[in-house]
């Protein structure tokens, strides 16, 4: 009975092992991607030089998306210039658009997207811009 048990044994125990490798495996590709998309936000978000302060950002890690909010004295199509001409080369421009008082652009670069929008603050001559990073796919 002893004899007949041990090979069972052996396969039970390389039967463990190779599933306990199988979840390793699967833990580090996981952590690995988390790592390179959290990395992706670490991006490094141009600044107009018209800002009249420096821009408050928010993050949320869990929906992945990041913003940038700032006011400037500039207006809306010398704003949307700038960073056509900063972010030109990696990130690849939408159409820009109007909606109520704000111009909105869109900029993609493989799965991430920037949403700037410019829009006309309270007091004339400045407008507030806000832009947000995602990584998440839409059409809106």
């Amino acid at each position: 009975m002893g004899a007949a048990s041990e090979p069972q044994r052996t396969r039970t125990i390389r039967l463990g092992a190779a599933v306990v490798a199988a979840i390793t495996v699967l833990f580090a590709a996981g952590l690995t991607l988390r790592l390179r998309r959290e990395r992706g936000f670490e991006f490094a978000m141009p600044i107009h030089p018209a800002a009249l302060a420096a821009p408050e950002t928010a993050r949320s890690r869990l929906l992945r998306w990041r913003t940038w909010s700032y006011p400037a004295t500039a207006d809306e199509r010398e704003v949307v210039a700038f960073y056509d001409r900063e972010l030109a080369g990696d990130w690849v421009a939408g159409p820009a658009r109007r909606v109520a008082r704000a111009a909105i652009k869109r900029y993609r670069r493989g799965e991430q997207t920037i949403d700037l929008r410019v829009e006309a603050a309270d007091e004339p001559g400045r407008v507030m811009v806000t832009a947000l990073l995602t990584d998440v796919r839409g059409d809106g």
